[in-house]
C-alpha cells in the first residue's frame, strides 16, 4: 500500500484484500498506528532501491500515487488505484497513465467484489507493447 491520502475507500479495500488473499499488508507510508484492521506492516526510512524493491516484490500494489501505479505497471504488478478525495493535479496524472494503458479496470470500485477484481487478469504481453 503506497499512497499519499488514505481514504476510506482504500482502507476499505485493502483490509478486505488481505482478509481475502491471507496477505500481509507493508505500508510505504509510516503511521504511528496501524490504520487498519489487519496485520499491517509499516516501512519508513527506506532507500531508493529498497522502495522500488518493494514494488516488485509486492504480490498486490494498491495505490492513489502516480508514482506507485507507474511502478506497478512498469514492473507487471497487479494493483488497484484509488483517485484522491481532494481535487489536485496528482489525479489528471493518474487519470492520464490509466486511460493511456487502457486499465481503467484496476480503479477500485464499490460495485465489484474483491473476487471480480482478483479474477480480472491484466494482459501484461498487450501492455508492455504500448
Amino acid at each position: 500500500m503506497y499512497c499519499f491520502e488514505l481514504t476510506d475507500t482504500i482502507k476499505k479495500f485493502v483490509e478486505n484484500l488481505s482478509k481475502e488473499t491471507g496477505l500481509e499488508v507493508r505500508s510505504l507510508v509510516y503511521y504511528v498506528r496501524n490504520p487498519l484492521k489487519v496485520k499491517c506492516v509499516n516501512i519508513s526510512n527506506s532507500d531508493p532501491l529498497d522502495f522500488v524493491r518493494y514494488f516488485a516484490d509486492a504480490e498486490y500494489v494498491v495505490t492513489n500515487s502516480f508514482h506507485g501505479t507507474a511502478f506497478a505497471i512498469n514492473l507487471n504488478k497487479n494493483f488497484f488505484v484509488d483517485l484522491l478525495v481532494r481535487s489536485s493535479n496528482v489525479n489528471s496524472r493518474l487519470e492520464n497513465i490509466i486511460r493511456l494503458t487502457n486499465l481503467e479496470s484496476r480503479y477500485i470500485k464499490d460495485n465489484k467484489s474483491i473476487k471480480e477484481l482478483l479474477n480480472d487478469r491484466i494482459d501484461w504481453q498487450k501492455i508492455n507493447c504500448l
